[in-house]
């Protein structure tokens, strides 16, 4: 059971994921809108990690979530400062934990 809820989670976050990236890009230019459409997939995302890790045995999904909390606010701040780059950066960056999520997901399908 534990790794199917981590599969289901990984799916949500994929999900989300494949809309915020390329929302927080195409807003870094001159498109700044498009900023506008990365706060639901970023909701999805917090909504996520919010959920914990309990009941997953996976470290690097556990870790991840304990780092999201804080690195998906640093980019909801970008975000409402209308600010991709930093957005962008703030996602990639350590404080967000990425590659732990990276890793924690890894084996999942669309990873």
């Amino acid at each position: 059971m534990t790794d199917q809820i981590r599969q289901e989670r990984c799916e949500e976050i994929r999900g989300a994921m494949i809309e915020l990236i390329p929302a927080i890009i195409e807003g870094s230019g001159q498109r700044t809108e498009r900023l506008l459409d990365a706060k639901a997939p970023l909701a999805r995302l917090q909504a996520v990690a919010a959920r914990g890790a309990e009941g997953i045995d996976n470290p690097d999904y556990a870790a991840w979530t304990e780092l999201a909390q804080h690195g998906l606010k640093l980019v909801a701040e970008a975000l409402d400062a209308q600010d991709g780059d930093a957005a962008f950066a703030a996602l990639r960056g350590p404080e967000s934990g990425l590659d732990r999520l990276n890793l924690g997901c890894a084996d999942c399908a669309g990873w």
